[in-house]
C-alpha cells in the first residue's frame, strides 16, 4: 500500500487537509478502541521524515511499548554497524587535505580523522614519475636511516575502500603502515625497487 507522507512546507500551505489526509491511518484507532504508539523509521526520501505506528487492543499499552522499544534498540543497533563498516587510510603526498588528490578521497566518501606520523623506520621519496608523487617505503626496523613522517588518517567506507585500491598505480600499493605508537592500518606506501634514482626527501617529513 502506498502511504503518503509531508513536508513541512506542504503542513503550512493546507494544515488542515494534511491533518486529514494524516488521519486515514489514525481516526480507526479511536473508533474501534484501540492503543497506539508511533515511532520514527528511516526517512521516505531526502528530508521527508517517515513513521510508523503500532496499534494493539486497548490495555495493551504496555505490549507495543516494548515492541517499540525493540525496534528502536535494533535500529540504534543496525545504525552502529553501518557507521562501523568503514577502515582508516593513512596518505601522504597528493592525497593529503588541500592538494590535487584529496578531491579522490572525497568521491570515495571519506573523511579527514587527524594528523599523525609512523614509525621512525620509514623513508620518503620524490617518486620519478608522472605527476611526481612522494613513496613512503619501510626501511629495516630501528633503522637510523628513517624517520617519522607525517601524514593524514582518512576514515573511508569498506564498500569505496576496494574501488580506492585497485585504482593506486604501480610502485605505489596499499599495505599496513605502523604508525609511531606502533599500531598499524593500511595506508599507501610504495615498492623499494622504485627508490632507484628517486630523490630522498625524508628531511621534509611530509
Amino acid at each position: 500500500m502506498k502511504i503518503d507522507t509531508w513536508t513541512r512546507e506542504q503542513l503550512r500551505q493546507n494544515p488542515i487537509q494534511t491533518n486529514n489526509d494524516m488521519g486515514r491511518y489514525t481516526y480507526h484507532c479511536n473508533l474501534l478502541d484501540l492503543c497506539a504508539i508511533a515511532i520514527s523509521s528511516d526517512d521516505a526520501t531526502n528530508d521527508v521524515p517517515f513513521d510508523i505506528t503500532l496499534f494493539s487492543k486497548c490495555n495493551n499499552e504496555h505490549l507495543i511499548s516494548n515492541l517499540a522499544n525493540l525496534f528502536l534498540k535494533y535500529k540504534t543497533m543496525t545504525t552502529k554497524v553501518e557507521q562501523e563498516i568503514a577502515t582508516f587510510v593513512a596518505v601522504c603526498g597528493l592525497h593529503m587535505g588541500g592538494l590535487s588528490l584529496e578531491k579522490r578521497m572525497l568521491e570515495y566518501q571519506s573523511k579527514i580523522i587527524r594528523e599523525d606520523e609512523v614509525a621512525s623506520y620509514y623513508k620518503l621519496y620524490q617518486l620519478l614519475i608522472i605527476p611526481l608523487k612522494p613513496g613512503l617505503v619501510r626501511t629495516k626496523r630501528n633503522c637510523k636511516e628513517g624517520t617519522s613522517i607525517k601524514f593524514e588518517v582518512w576514515e573511508m567506507p569498506l564498500s569505496s575502500f576496494c574501488a580506492f585500491t585497485a585504482q593506486i598505480p604501480l610502485p605505489l600499493s596499499i599495505g599496513k603502515i605502523i604508525l609511531k605508537d606502533d599500531s598499524q592500518i593500511p595506508g599507501c606506501g610504495c615498492e623499494s625497487y622504485a627508490t632507484h634514482n628517486a630523490v630522498d626527501i625524508t628531511p621534509l617529513r611530509s
